[in-house]
């Protein structure tokens, strides 16, 4: 179980991907852990959603890194109480250019999203990550009234983001392209080919755990905000939308993104 795999439709002919579970261990760069069969380094904020599809439990969590150099991942069970079996990935973040072969751009999924690079893009090569990008932490998947499954994700910094996944295999949709604002709005960016389409935070701005709910007619938001200190203690803010992918608003209509 130390392969996962996804199909990619390209011009009518499919890849087979493998990825490695060792790979995500020296990845990460974290103390081992070991769950299952496999060994992890670690683990954090899991969300179980059954799969109908895939006739699975599909628990997802993130896999973290020091310097944001963390990956989304998945693990199937036939039970809910398991034993859960590593997939795959599903987003990685943090990853650097060549300069530092451990987190290469080039051991993550990036180029089967924006095609083959020989360098880093400028827009992912900065010299703090979180100033721009978000981190690949607390997962919360759901799927929409028409079916469709999505994943947010992401915490504090870079700002809370939301992709499609594959209902038949629980990965990231590889069909669906996102667009790039980075060009016109650099630091202040809302949509990315390869981390998908932000809806909430960015900036280091506190809000962390998203959890979204389908409600009535709206798509709710949950997210906690605050910080550590005894004054400033955390609280829960909800935003909603018509979509699950956004915008989210709250009641007096502020956009769940921070403005800068």
């Amino acid at each position: 179980y130390k392969k996962s795999w996804a199909e990619i439709s390209n011009n009518g002919s499919k890849d087979l991907v493998m990825w490695e579970s060792d790979d995500l261990l020296h990845w990460s760069d974290q103390k081992m852990l070991h769950l299952g069969d496999e060994d992890f380094g670690c683990l954090w904020a899991p969300d179980i959603i059954y799969n109908p599809t895939m006739k699975k439990w599909c628990q997802y969590l993130s896999l973290n890194g020091p310097a944001w150099n963390s990956c989304v991942i998945l693990l199937t069970a036939d039970n809910i109480e398991g034993p859960y079996i590593y997939q795959g990935p599903v987003v990685y973040t943090g990853f650097r250019n060549d300069t530092d072969a451990r987190i290469s751009y080039h051991k993550t999924d990036l180029e089967l999203v924006i095609g083959a690079q020989t360098s880093l893009p400028a827009r992912y090569n900065h010299g703090n990550w979180g100033d721009y990008w978000p981190h690949a932490i607390d997962p919360c998947v759901f799927y929409d009234e028409e079916g469709k499954l999505w994943i947010a994700y992401g915490s504090w910094s870079g700002g809370i983001y939301i992709l499609e996944l594959d209902e038949t295999n629980g990965l990231r949709d590889y069909n669906v392209i996102y667009t790039s604002d980075y060009d016109s709005k650099q630091a202040q960016v809302t949509s990315d080919p390869y981390f998908g389409k932000k809806i909430a935070g960015g900036r280091y701005v506190s809000g962390e755990g998203p959890y979204i709910e389908h409600i009535g007619d709206y798509y709710y938001l949950f997210m906690s905000y605050g910080g550590y200190a005894p004054d400033g203690g955390y609280e829960m803010r909800v935003f909603r939308s018509s979509s699950p992918d956004g915008p989210y608003k709250d009641i007096s209509g502020t956009d769940a993104i921070f403005p800068y």
